[in-house]
């Protein structure tokens, strides 16, 4: 374990459970981000990383950059970092059949110099209809330390 090891930090099954039921035809509205910021403190302590940056913590001391310098590729990475992390520590709880690996993070910038971007989060499976589903996203975000970064997915709830 170490910093800028997000992969071998996690546990290497993710964390599935039940989701709401309904006739919601879009899986991604069951996709339930809790504010259980307890087990991702826990878990960030456990690392020793309270006081680590974001960049850092996911790209390493390194090659830490500030955000500003980030590609959309490198924040896109970050995101899926955090989410699988946020994963593994019960902060985000997938519906039974959805498998971590089916979702994707895309920024999309009307205009590239912008420090806003609609962050599509995507789900598609397999063989199925792909699903999108959009919230507005602020490049400070990735600018906290990485304590806070479950927090990023608090305007998830509102993205479909």
């Amino acid at each position: 374990m170490g910093v800028g090891k997000g992969q071998s930090r996690r546990a290497q099954k993710a964390v599935v459970t039940g989701g709401k039921t309904g006739a919601d035809p879009n899986p991604l509205n069951k996709v339930y981000f809790r504010p259980k910021r307890h087990e991702w403190f826990k878990w960030i302590k456990s690392l020793n990383a309270q006081n680590i940056d974001i960049i850092p913590f996911y790209f390493g001391r390194d090659k830490a950059k500030m955000s500003p310098d980030l590609t959309d590729e490198e924040r896109e990475f970050i995101i899926r970092e955090i989410f699988l992390d946020a994963l593994s520590v019960d902060v985000v709880k997938l519906p039974d059949g959805m498998d971590p690996n089916d979702f994707s993070f895309k920024l999309q910038r009307d205009n590239p110099s912008s420090h806003y971007a609609n962050l599509a989060v995507e789900y598609a499976p397999p063989g199925a209809k792909k699903f999108t589903g959009l919230t507005l996203w602020r490049d400070h975000r990735l600018q906290r330390k990485v304590s806070t970064a479950y927090s990023i997915f608090y305007d998830f709830n509102r993205a479909t």
